[in-house]
Formats: structure tokens, sequence, C-alpha cells
């Protein structure tokens, strides 16, 4: 099953953020989740974390020590990141705010 874009799926002691693509083809990972679950991570509370591209599940711990060096944008509902697919920051629309 594909799981549906923009959803948070909890599972048991693990989830998974799912991205959607954007027109112009990279994802918006906020950066509010991210810390988030990677807290929950390192803390013990989740076992396991993924992000989800493109129906593509990649370790949420090695994209949140990917963008560690790099200052979220700023956007309409909070900081956020481009990704493309994958999972590496993403410069083509830089200016796009998704949310």
């Amino acid at each position: 099953m594909v799981p549906e874009p923009g959803a948070i799926r909890p599972k048991a002691n693990a989830a998974e953020i799912v991205l959607q693509r954007s027109t112009g083809g990279d994802y918006a990972l906020s950066a509010k989740a991210l810390s988030d679950h990677a807290e929950a991570l390192q803390n013990g509370k989740l076992s396991e974390g993924h992000i989800v591209l493109n129906g593509n599940r990649m370790p949420l711990l090695e994209i949140a020590n990917n963008l560690a060096a790099f200052q979220p944008l700023q956007g309409k509902f909070g900081p956020f990141w481009w990704l493309d697919d994958q999972g590496e920051l993403a410069g083509a629309e830089l200016t796009e705010t998704p949310y």
C-alpha cells in the first residue's frame, strides 16, 4: 500500500513521515516534524523512523544528520527544507513556499 502524501503514519513504536512532491518536483520537510521524530528516536520513544519520498523509505536520522548543517527556510507554517528524490537538500525551488 502506498502511503498517503503528507501523512505521518505511526506504527507500533515506529513512525513514517510521508512527503508529497511539489509542483517543481521536490519535497518540503517540516523542521518541527523532523526534530520531534529524531528526538523520539534518540530518546528511545520510537524504535524506527523513516521519511517516505515517492514511495521510497529513507532512515529519518540519516536525513536529520544530513540536514543538521543547513538552516531551514521560513515558510508560512514554520521552518522547512526542500529535499530531492534522494532525500538530499534541494536548491531548485528555494523561493517557493509549500505551505
